[in-house]
């Protein structure tokens, strides 16, 4: 499964089949981009509106002026962003995301692990 072959949007589903080892992997890499910081909360709750409104969406494609296929893959990634973003029931903003938790833990995980002093070791503490 890649990104140009999405499945047929289902806001309880998953985009990637969850029993295998691909599927799962390819669901938390979309789910760790960083790229995901960088959407404001304007545009995640627009995103968000989108997948709450996908029936309308997806009945009417030519309305948009897209295709069914097109459509799908927009509201797959619709609900990435506005759920990596804002908190599923109150559709409060995350103040820490999973989007970051790699490009700004890694570096520190990886100083710790290489210190070979007791005051380096206590500094990245």
């Amino acid at each position: 499964a890649t990104a140009s072959d999405a499945p047929s949007f289902d806001p309880t589903g998953q985009r990637y089949d969850q029993t295998t080892f691909q599927g799962r992997f390819c669901r938390m890499l979309l789910l760790c981009d960083p790229t995901l910081l960088f959407y404001s909360e304007a545009s995640a709750r627009t995103y968000g509106d989108m997948v709450t409104n996908y029936q309308q969406l997806i009945a009417n494609p030519a309305e948009v002026g897209e295709t069914a296929e097109t459509i799908h893959r927009a509201l797959w990634e619709a609900q990435r962003i506005s759920s990596a973003s804002l908190n599923e029931g109150t559709a409060v903003p995350h103040p820490f995301r999973m989007s970051g938790y790699v490009p700004f833990n890694g570096p520190i995980c990886v100083a710790m692990v290489a210190s070979k002093t007791t005051p380096a070791i206590l500094f990245w503490s």
